[in-house]
């Protein structure tokens, strides 16, 4: 169950996604064998705060179909991240492919969730007599 509207709970939710998204690029780093610098995990903990801002920020403003959708997207493309590694789809470049491919996912779920979002607004404000 999600936090209501304007709850101080969404902080915690976007902790707990945030680190979701962390756990998952450290799994893939460890799975294509590759020892990750300090400079890296901060980029890949910066890039994880980005991807969770804006589904927990629609939550947190009552839009809880965006929060839906998107987390589905993510969590589709964290699933195929993994599998983009652990298939070996592309041998030798599975580091960038299986990134690219995930930023691709979350980029196709960002648009996804806005436009149904927005159809949700529009078809809930035609239902409102006047």
């Amino acid at each position: 169950m999600l936090p209501t509207k304007r709850s101080n709970k969404w902080i915690i939710v976007c902790i707990i996604y945030t680190l979701l998204i962390l756990t998952s690029f450290v799994i893939n780093r460890i799975l294509i064998q590759t020892f990750s610098m300090s400079v890296e995990m901060l980029r890949l903990l910066f890039f994880s705060v980005l991807v969770a801002i804006p589904p927990c920020l629609a939550g947190y403003i009552g839009q809880q179909l965006f929060f839906y959708l998107y987390s589905l997207f993510t969590i589709v493309g964290i699933v195929y991240m993994m599998y983009v590694v652990y298939a070996n789809v592309a041998q030798g470049w599975e580091d960038l492919i299986s990134i690219l491919s995930f930023i691709m996912i979350v980029l196709i779920g960002f648009v996804v969730s806005f436009i149904a979002q927005l159809i949700y607004f529009i078809v809930k404000q035609r239902k409102k007599p006047m």
